[in-house]
């Protein structure tokens, strides 16, 4: 079975696998859920504010960022504090996380914006 992707080229698509393998690289290596999604919001802030093509932000917010971040494994944590009887932490990891992603990804963005890369 062949894959068309349109207005794809195979050296994009080479940089989208090679991508997606460093971030799950990285991701295996790292191990935790919250570090990994920090980084992972810094960099997208840090994509999102700069000056590169949307070619360029799609491969390393979406094949690196996409294998370096865990939404499953945050979820996977945060519900297994809330059906486990642990409402208060759950929710409070939930606040935390997203509430830490955000501003690290504006201080990526702004960091961006300075660079002007």
């Amino acid at each position: 079975m062949i894959l068309h992707f349109k207005n794809t080229s195979k050296t994009q698509l080479f940089l989208i696998s090679v991508a997606a393998v460093l971030g799950a690289f990285i991701r295996w290596q790292i191990d935790n859920n919250i570090i990994v999604n920090i980084i992972g919001s810094f960099v997208i802030g840090l994509i999102l504010g700069s000056n590169l093509n949307d070619k360029s932000r799609l491969i390393i917010g979406g094949a690196f960022c996409g294998s370096l971040t865990t939404f499953s494994g945050f979820f996977y944590f945060c519900f297994n504090k809330l059906i486990n009887g642990f409402l208060i932490e759950g929710i409070l990891l939930i606040i935390i996380q997203i509430s830490i992603s955000l501003c690290i990804a504006c201080i990526g963005f702004l960091l961006g914006k300075k660079l002007h890369f």
